[in-house]
Order: structure tokens, then C-alpha cells, then sequence
């Protein structure tokens, strides 16, 4: 018997094979997707941490106002920590990108060649992978730096520059903008002494820790270290310190003038008191600021973990575990479920068939075994074939491929999963075995009698009574409650196609969301970063104080850019805030960290480990990075600044400013080029998750569409006879559907785009920017106007088979 059954589904099979084999193919499609999205994320991450641990990658790094002396670098050997120098000097080239250079590595973070050899020579340079391929580099090539040639000697990555961020507050890498490259110390020395980068020498130290330290107490080291400003040469540095020296002579004069008239002030001992005590107030800020055995030399101090550049594609990949586990079981759900309800219209097709057997001896276990074999045995090749392609070469690079473009990782290798390979290989039969085991158990509990009559039972819908309506709406109506079923999987099958798509189109809004609005918001052309600022500010120039505090999302933490401002600075917009507690946050922060106007927002200062508790007092209009506003009189009193102070100046034109006092200057076209990478990096994916999305729809859509005519074929040949036509058949059977897709979409629609809004933010949780996911109701419509597109194209193909529907088949049901 088990031999006959087994011959049942095999012919099955072959009646309808297109229909099984646009399920297979489905199947498969997104067990690849789920497998080498999975797939691809493990094998990043363990490449990444692969080499990341072959290449020494640092715990840690700080930066400093000067160099560590010989003295503080011995005891530091003492204490078992290793450092690294990771000085560095940028330089604008030709085509107008940065080139940011550094001497070899010797003990960490040491660079990763994927082609030729190290820099042994003076002449030769290393270039970071993702800036060779950006500008067309290869090995052997001459690149011009600051009027020098140099020969390039390899092409490779390092650890500590995975993400080739040029601030660790940017928002997005690009290589036509920004990349690192690497020469011998005698090469390094010569450009330093050009004096032809773009800005002074950056001072900073990777750190490895040894046994029993801890990086809070490396900090705590770190922190202790003062600079005596008689032994720093740099003159801007003198210069600097010279100036304060004469502001605390000024000062002090002004100390002594006021004692010298105190006998004048005797009459009025408040007065005198109050200014007495605000000129010591003053004088000792001043004095902090100055005086050499408390000047402090550490600038900042960032946890490898807590570094944006560090293992981002580890960061970055994460999520599509989850996402990819998540989305793979619902999917499989869906598709069991479509499975299901061909395997029911077949029992209900072949009930007279399946009475007989009964009658015959045959037990209900045998038959739900017979039924459940075909899904299960689709699921399980199909599983078994998309794992195979996920996990291929083709698959592995396709889903490698934005991770290697965009983060400068070495090259992915493939990883097996042993539990990936369970779920790619078991998952879809168990879950097709459950789910149709579930559903069908039900159609075979049915006497032998009633299966041999073919009964139909009352629970369709035919007991309600619908009044009132014409008779085109009330069997349309009866249509649906008799088919709910299938009109369930066709709205299942929409959403899923939505959720997926709206993923997809997501994408899109927030790359181009960011790209107008900070084109938009940028309204500065230069932006300099001071190390040493000047007295007086340029002319041209607005200045403002910039301090960058932390704020996690996600368990990540995020760097938050405090920005005062006076009140004529033309680049920025208004807002209203007086007191040191209170705070203007932009609106793309107000996004990031779900904040509203008189809510609390704690910022934290890393290197001084030190809390800031603001009150919001308005969200205003800007979407470049993540900023807050303040006064800048009110932000220097709250961080101790002298009256005057700035370290950053904004301009719409060029300021004839000397390289050494600065950190790093940055443009309006710096801004615009990084927007532009997001649309060019999230291309792919959009264009795969849409393309997903709509065949998925199409297929679930036929399918179960076809499903339905198929239940009504004898209804359908007696209408036939009684003398209905094509057409009217199709308003009765087909056109019903549409009001289906059309009022079920108008509600998944914007069910879809809330529940993808409220899971979206984890997927961009390291992108310093809001995630403005707005759609224009042009958009909407599109995809309103697309899906019932896709509908009419399918009733289309469906037609040809009402036409192929003859009153024939009335007799052959009668045989």
C-alpha cells in the first residue's frame, strides 16, 4: 500500500509540477538568502577577529597634547604595556582626497598586505586597500605626497582602521575621500618637516594591556602625566602658553589694584566681597589652565571595543544574524503554509479516492504520512540547495561583497556553522512537517462515508446571511468566506513581501533622506578644527567651541558633538538656551536617542570620567552627524574655558589659516561625498531585498489565486452551461480578489512601514547619523499602484485558465 501511495505522489508531482516547481525554486531562494546572509556575517566575523588577533590589534589607544617622554614610555614598559606610536600627518592630494600617513607598525596593529611587500625603503608606501581601489592604485605605481614621488610597495589594511573613518564622529567611510598608507620612519620624518600637511602632527599611542591592568587604571597613569611647557618646542604651543601667561599677569595686576583701593571700597563691604570673590573665581580658572604642574597631557582615551574604525563590520554584521534567523522561520512558515493549502485542495479533490481507501483499511497515520511526504521532501531539497548555494562561492562572495567593499577588512574566508548548517538543513522539513501535519489533520478525520460523497462542510461561510447587496457582492462575499483559506495565505504572502520590501525601501529613504538633508543643513563651506587657536579669530570666520561627549545606543557608544556657538554664526539655526544645564540637541539626535523638548539628556566625558546632565529645551532642524547647541559663553563657563576661547571656526570661503595650528579642516564637499557613499553602498541590497519581494508576492499570488479558481472548476463549467461568460465569470471568481489586495494593502501597507520603523534603528545602530526613514507619499503611492500592478498581471495569466474551464468537466464529476 505505502508502495501505491508513494506512486500517488510522484504523479502528484508530475500534474503539477510548475506549480511544486515555482514553490522549489522559492524554497530555495530564501534558504540562500538566509543561509548566505548568516553565513556570510559568521564568516566575517571570525575573519575579522582571525586576523585581528594574527596582526596584534591594540586594547586600546589615547592621544596626548605632546609625546610621551622616555621616562613615562620606561615605566609603562614596567607596567607590561605595550605601545605603539600611531602618529600621523594628512595630506591633501591631486584629485582633492586625504591621504593620512604613518610611519610601519612594529608591534601592533600591524598591517594586513594582500599584494606585494612591505615599505623597506624611504621611496616606497603601503596603501590602505579601499584608497588603491578608489583611485585606481596598484602595485608599482608612483604616488605624488606634498611634491614627493613615492613607489607603492603593497596594498593592505590595518586593525585599527577596519572602518577608515577621518574623524571617529564621522559618519561614513568613502576611499575617494579618505585613506591611510604607511612609510618608513626616515620618510615619515622628511614630510613632518615639510610642514606641508594639512595640519599639525597627531599625537597618539595604541596601547596593549599586560597582565593585571586594567584600562581605568592605564587612564588613571595617563591622566596623572603633566606637561612642563618649557620643555615643548612647538611654537604655537609656546605661543599659546605665552598668552596665558600674560593674561594671568594682567590678572594679577588687576588683584593688586583692587587690594590697593580696598580702603575705597570699605564703605560698601558687599560690594567689595562679591567682586573679590568673582575675580578669584576667574583667577583660579585661569590658573588651572596654566599652570604647568597641572596641566594635563591626555586629550582622549578610547577603549578598543568603544573605537567606531575597530571591527565595525563585526558590528555591522551582527544584527543579520538575527535578522536573517528571524526572517528565514517566518518565510519557511509561509511557504509550508502555501504547501499546505495545495495539499488540502488535493484531499478535498481526491476524497472519494481517500473514502475508498478507508473503506478499504487504510489508517488515517498512512495517509497523513502520504500527505505530509511531499512537503516535507520539497522543503528538505530545497533547504538542502540553498545552504549548498549560500554556502558556495559565488554565494559566499555575493553576500561578502558590501562588507569588503565598504569596510577595510582582509579578505573573508568561509566559515562552516555547524548550527547554520542544522538550520539550513533541517529547518524547512521539520517546519513543513509541523505546519501541514497541523493543517491536514483535520480534512482526514472525516468518515469514510462523507469522503466517499464528497461533502462539503457548513463551516465556509454559507450559514451567514448578507442582505442588501447585489448579487455580484454577495458571491463575491460567499467567494471569500468559502476560500478563506487561501485568501489568508495571499494576504500572508502580501505582508511578508511587504515587510521585506519596505526593508528594502527603507534603505533607500534613509540614504537619501541623509543626502538631501545634510546637503541641505551644511550650510558652512569650511570648518576648522583648532590645536592651537589663534588670539584673535580670522577674518571671515565665526567661531565656536566643539567638545565631544559619548552616549550609548544599542549597548554602543556613540560620540555626541556639543557645539557653542555665538550669536551672528549664519551657519547654524536659531535656537534658545541660556543656563550651563540646559541644551539644544539637533533633530537627527533627537531620532537617534528617541528624545523630546524638556526630557533629561546625560552625555559622559570618557577621558575624565565625568557625568553632564542637560535639560533639552528645543529640537531644532539638522541632520549632519549628531550635534547639540549651546551658547558658547554658557559652554566655556561649563567646561572652564577662558572668556574668548574657540577651538573651531566656520567660514563660506577659504581662511589663510597655518597648517601647524590645526587638527583637521573639513568641507562642504567632504560632507556631500560622504552622504553620497550611503546610496552607493546600500545599492545592492535594496535592489536584492526589492526584487525578493516582489517575487515572492507574485509567486504566493498565482499560486493560491490559482488554487481558488481550481476549487470552483466544476462550479465554474455549470455556470458555463448556464450560459455565463468568460467575463462575467471573471467579475464573480477573479475580480473579487482585487478588492482583496486592494483594501488588504491599503492596511499592511502602513501596518508594514511601522513595525519595520521600530525594528530599523537596531539595524544602523553604528551610523552616527538620526535615520530619518520618511517616505514622500509619491513613494507610497508607487508601491500601492506596483502591488495592484502585480495583481492584474496575474489575473492576466489566469484568464487562459477560465477559458480552459468547459461544461465537460460537469459531466466527468458526474461519472
Amino acid at each position: 500500500m505505502q508502495k501505491l501511495l508513494f506512486k500517488r505522489t510522484l504523479r502528484d508531482l508530475k500534474s503539477n509540477f510548475f506549480r511544486y516547481m515555482a514553490l522549489f525554486l522559492l524554497i530555495i531562494l530564501c534558504m540562500f538568502i538566509v543561509v548566505g546572509t548568516i553565513g556570510s556575517a559568521v564568516s566575517v566575523i571570525e575573519s575579522v577577529n582571525k586576523r585581528a588577533e594574527a596582526n596584534h590589534l591594540e586594547d586600546g589607544q589615547f592621544g596626548v597634547f605632546v609625546p610621551l617622554d622616555k621616562k613615562t614610555l620606561q615605566e609603562l614598559k614596567h607596567m607590561r604595556v605595550t605601545l605603539e606610536e600611531c602618529f600621523y600627518l594628512d595630506f591633501l592630494m591631486e584629485d582633492a582626497s586625504t591621504l593620512r600617513v604613518m610611519k610601519n607598525r612594529e608591534s601592533l596593529n600591524l598591517v594586513n598586505l594582500e599584494e606585494g611587500a612591505p615599505a623597506y625603503f624611504p621611496g616606497e608606501i603601503i596603501v590602505e586597500r579601499i584608497y588603491a581601489a578608489a583611485h585606481d592604485l596598484s602595485i608599482g605605481d608612483n604616488i605624488k605626497i606634498a611634491g614627493t614621488d613615492y613607489t607603492i610597495s603593497g596594498i593592505g589594511t590595518s586593525p585599527d582602521y577596519e572602518y577608515c573613518l577621518q574623524n571617529m564622529s564621522g559618519m561614513s567611510s568613502d576611499g575617494n575621500v579618505f585613506g591611510t598608507a604607511f612609510v618608513t620612519p626616515e620618510a615619515y620624518n622628511e614630510l613632518l618637516a615639510g610642514g606641508k600637511a594639512l595640519h599639525a602632527e597627531e599625537y597618539r599611542y595604541s596601547y596593549l594591556l599586560g597582565d593585571n591592568m586594567t584600562h581605568s587604571e592605564l587612564k588613571d597613569y595617563l591622566k596623572n602625566i603633566q606637561i612642563n611647557p618649557d620643555e615643548v618646542k612647538d611654537p604655537f604651543f609656546q605661543e599659546m602658553v605665552s598668552r596665558k601667561t600674560k593674561d594671568r599677569d594682567t590678572l594679577t595686576d588687576s588683584l593688586q589694584e583692587l587690594l590697593q583701593n580696598a580702603g575705597a571700597l570699605s564703605g560698601n563691604p558687599e560690594a567689595f566681597q562679591q567682586g573679590a570673590k568673582e575675580l578669584q573665581a576667574k583667577a583660579g580658572n585661569l590658573m588651572d589652565s596654566i599652570c604647568p604642574l597641572e596641566m594635563e597631557n591626555l586629550t582622549d582615551f578610547v577603549k578598543a571595543e568603544d573605537n567606531p574604525r575597530i571591527k565595525a563590520a563585526n558590528r555591522d554584521v551582527e544584527i543579520n544574524i538575527k535578522v536573517g534567523l528571524t526572517a528565514g522561520i517566518i518565510v519557511l512558515i509561509l511557504i509550508t503554509y502555501v504547501i499546505s493549502v495545495f495539499i488540502i485542495h488535493s484531499i478535498d479533490q481526491e476524497s472519494p479516492v481517500i473514502g475508498a481507501l478507508y473503506a478499504l483499511g487504510l489508517k488515517r497515520k498512512q495517509l497523513l504520512w502520504h500527505y505530509t511526504m511531499l512537503p516535507v521532501l520539497l522543503c528538505l531539497l530545497g533547504g538542502a540547495a540553498g545552504t549548498a548555494l549560500g554556502y558556495s562561492q559565488l554565494g559566499m562572495s555575493m553576500m561578502t561583497a558590501e562588507s569588503y567593499t565598504y569596510y577595510s577588512t582582509p579578505p573573508i574566508e568561509t566559515c562552516l556553522s555547524r548550527w547554520l548548517l542544522i538550520y539550513g538543513l533541517l529547518l524547512p522539513p521539520f517546519t513543513a512537517f509541523l505546519v501541514t501535519r497541523i493543517l491536514i489533520q483535520k480534512r482526514l478525520k472525516r468518515s469514510a462515508l462523507s469522503l466517499l460523497r464528497k461533502e462539503i462542510s457548513d463551516d465556509k461561510g454559507n450559514g451567514i446571511r448578507i442582505r442588501h447587496l447585489s448579487f455580484l457582492s454577495t458571491f463575491q462575499i460567499r467567494q471569500f468566506l468559502r476560500e478563506k483559506r487561501s485568501c489568508l495565505a495571499i494576504l500572508a504572502g502580501m505582508f511578508v513581501s511587504l515587510l521585506i520590501l519596505m526593508l528594502g525601501l527603507n534603505c533607500y529613504s534613509l540614504c537619501l533622506n541623509i543626502k538631501q538633508q545634510n546637503t541641505a543643513d551644511t550650510r558652512f563651506s569650511y570648518m576648522y578644527q583648532y590645536k592651537y587657536p589663534a588670539e584673535a579669530v580670522p577674518e571671515g570666520g565665526y567661531p565656536a567651541y566643539i567638545k565631544g561627549l559619548k552616549k550609548e545606543v544599542f549597548g554602543f557608544p556613540m560620540e555626541v558633538s556639543i557645539i557653542g556657538l555665538t550669536d551672528d554664526n549664519p551657519f547654524f539655526p536659531d535656537f534658545s538656551q541660556n543656563r550651563k544645564n540646559e541644551i539644544c540637541i539637533s533633530s537627527s539626535v533627537a531620532a537617534k536617542y528617541k528624545l523630546s523638548a524638556g526630557d533629561e539628556f546625560i552625555l559622559k566625558d570618557e577621558v575624565n570620567e565625568r557625568l553632564y546632565g542637560f535639560t533639552i529645551t528645543e529640537i531644532v532642524p539638522y541632520s549632519t552627524g549628531l550635534c547639540c547647541f549651546m551658547d558658547i559663553d554658557s559652554m566655556r563657563a561649563l567646561f572652564n574655558q577662558d572668556d574668548g576661547y574657540y577651538n573651531a571656526v566656520y567660514s563660506d570661503s577659504p581662511l589663510d589659516i597655518d597648517p601647524g595650528r590645526l587638527y583637521v579642516v573639513s568641507t562642504k564637499a567632504d560632507i556631500e561625498k560622504s552622504s553620497d557613499i550611503f546610496m552607493e553602498i546600500m545599492k545592492p541590497l535594496m535592489i536584492m531585498l526589492i526584487s525578493v519581494s516582489i517575487f515572492v508576492f507574485l509567486i504566493v499570488l498565482y499560486q493560491m489565486t490559482k488554487v481558488m479558481i481550481d476549487r470552483s472548476s466544476y462550479n465554474i463549467s455549470l455556470m458555463k452551461i448556464f450560459g455565463y461568460r468568460n467575463k462575467e465569470i471573471r467579475k464573480l471568481y477573479l475580480d473579487g480578489s482585487a478588492y482583496l489586495i486592494a483594501f488588504g494593502s491599503l492596511l499592511m501597507l502602513p501596518a508594514g512601514k511601522i513595525l519595520i520603523d521600530l525594528i530599523y534603528p537596531a539595524f544602523i545602530f553604528n551610523i552616527a547619523c538620526g535615520g530619518d526613514l520618511s517616505w514622500s507619499p509619491i513613494l507610497y503611492s508607487v508601491v500601492y499602484i506596483g502591488i495592484l500592478l502585480c495583481y492584474f498581471l496575474i489575473r492576466t495569466l489566469l484568464l487562459s485558465k477560465l477559458k480552459e474551464l468547459t461544461p465537460a468537466q460537469v459531466l466527468r464529476a458526474k461519472e
